[in-house]
């Protein structure tokens, strides 16, 4: 069941005005919802949309406020969205996951 998988994630998302006018943009945490994370690594999935592909993760959650470009922190581990779908009962929200410099 999908909904033993679920757990508490931050959505957090970083104010596009800093990087326009030269500084550091700091991330500001949203809220936080329940998510179950999975994986798309080795599967051979066919996206209808374009915005999807790229995506390493998907996120399941019964959210629909999620969008593109927010970050979602699930303890150490960043994904960034790239593409919400919310046409299903649960709102598949395609992740990338964002590897830290350094």
């Amino acid at each position: 069941m999908i909904s033993r998988r679920m757990k508490a994630v931050k959505i957090v998302e970083r104010d596009i005005s800093d990087s326009v006018f030269g500084k550091d943009s700091r991330p500001r945490e949203v809220k936080t919802v329940q998510m179950a994370i999975c994986t798309l690594t080795g599967a051979e999935v066919q996206y209808l949309n374009i915005n999807a592909q790229g995506s390493s993760h998907v996120g399941l959650t019964l959210d629909r406020t999620l969008k593109h470009g927010q970050e979602v922190h699930d303890g150490d581990d960043v994904y960034r969205i790239t593409y919400p779908n919310n046409d299903a009962r649960l709102s598949q929200i395609f992740l990338e996951r964002v590897i830290a410099d350094g």
